[in-house]
């Protein structure tokens, strides 16, 4: 006898509960979301990435994404030596391959702040250390907010910071949930109340920063006190299994495999040219101030460049890029700051390739060595003459 229209028969609950595992089995044993992406990329992430040498004495080894965890671990510098902090997007530390380039085994590739630091050691001997703290999109907004645990809570404040500006990361707005993280430190949130301004550009992304946080602590607190009930154990019996504790990375591998049918169907990709302006442009500019202003207020010097950008594509138009390239010459002459434009430093030979096409971003290992080197050009003589007025 049929059942009622939409009542599930005992056969079509023992077939949907026979689907359900048969799909679960299928995602527990793999990753299909990884391997659509490998597929679609030309073999995956080890293609296309070199690994890199990070060491967590001189670089977030986490990228951000344990911040107030790699800031409280840095250590001190030895003796007689000054801390400069480079600040960044993932250009920084990452080593992306060429088109048709095969990744280099049991071998990690040197980033560009490494190499500066031995090109300086050699100007300066035992006069400088340093410290990589860029992470992936990091914008200027994230970085005032990151400047000032440097300035304000860590034990020794950095005596350099290098700046790398990419115009893209001028089109991003708010502050990531681990950057908020440095709110648990008093000392931070303090400072954090000491220097906010309402009317700054930047203040909503900052004020939607600690909001955001105080309802996370809240949801911890609400679940730590919550009662057993049947849902809160049978939560507690997924964490227990693989595919539900690593439903984070999958999220990740199932995002980029959206990106990469919207490139495939749309062609629409990090190569295609995007409008870089309005408030989010204005917010960046202003915490590029500010984080000026922090740096020379503590006693820094502050150098600045113009991060390169792969010449096999155009990301942007180029009125708004020169305009934004003569404001910032002026911002930092205004500011006291060393400037240098590095957009062609790296040659089209030594840019990555991404899913699609030439890596708009990202480079290879000689071309941090080129970046280095042009870094050391540009700053390394007056980096060796400061370190006599220490």
């Amino acid at each position: 006898m049929r059942g009622a229209p939409g009542e599930l028969s005992s056969a079509r609950i023992v077939g949907l509960l026979a689907a359900t595992l048969a799909i679960l089995a299928i995602f527990g044993a793999g990753n299909p979301f990884k391997a659509f992406a490998g597929w679609t990329s030309g073999g995956g992430e080890t293609v296309r990435m070199q690994p890199t040498r990070l060491d967590p004495a001189h670089a977030d080894v986490t990228c951000g994404k344990d911040l107030l965890g790699s800031l409280a671990g840095v250590p001190t510098p030895d003796p007689g030596r000054h801390r400069i902090v480079f600040f960044g997007n993932s250009q920084q530390y990452t080593a992306s391959l060429p088109r048709g380039a095969t990744v280099v085994a049991d071998h990690e590739a040197t980033i560009a702040s490494d190499v500066f630091g031995a090109a300086l050691e050699r100007r300066a001997p035992g006069a400088y250390t340093v410290y990589n703290a860029s992470a992936p999109n990091q914008t200027p907004v994230e970085v005032l907010w990151q400047a000032l645990y440097w300035f304000k809570v860590a034990s020794v404040t950095p005596a350099v910071i290098v700046v790398q500006s990419s115009f893209d990361s001028y089109r991003k707005a708010g502050i990531r949930p681990k950057y908020q993280e440095l709110l648990v430190e008093p000392r931070f949130a303090a400072a954090l109340a000491a220097f906010n301004r309402p009317d700054a550009p930047w203040a909503g992304d900052f004020l939607a920063a600690q909001h955001d946080r105080e309802v996370r602590k809240t949801e911890v607190v609400t679940a730590k006190e919550e009662r057993w009930t049947p849902e809160v154990g049978l939560r507690g019996a997924l964490e227990h299994l693989p595919l539900y504790r690593e439903r984070a990375a999958r999220k990740e591998n199932f995002l980029l495999d959206l990106y990469s049918v919207r490139v495939l169907a749309l062609g629409i990709s990090p190569t295609t040219r995007r409008h870089i302006a309005g408030q989010a442009l204005t917010q960046s500019f202003a915490a590029m101030t500010d984080l000026l202003r922090l740096a020379r207020a503590s006693g820094a010097r502050v150098l600045v460049y113009n991060a390169p950008v792969n010449p096999a594509v155009s990301m942007f138009y180029q009125d708004e890029y020169d305009a934004y390239v003569e404001r910032l010459r002026a911002l930092t002459a205004a500011e006291s700051a060393a400037f240098v434009d590095l957009a062609a430093a790296v040659p089209s030979d030594r840019w990555g390739y991404w899913v699609d096409g030439p890596d708009p971003i990202h480079f290879n290992e000689e071309g941090h060595r080129v970046l280095a080197a042009r870094l050391d050009e540009a700053f390394g003589p007056q980096l060796a003459t400061l370190a006599h007025e220490f």
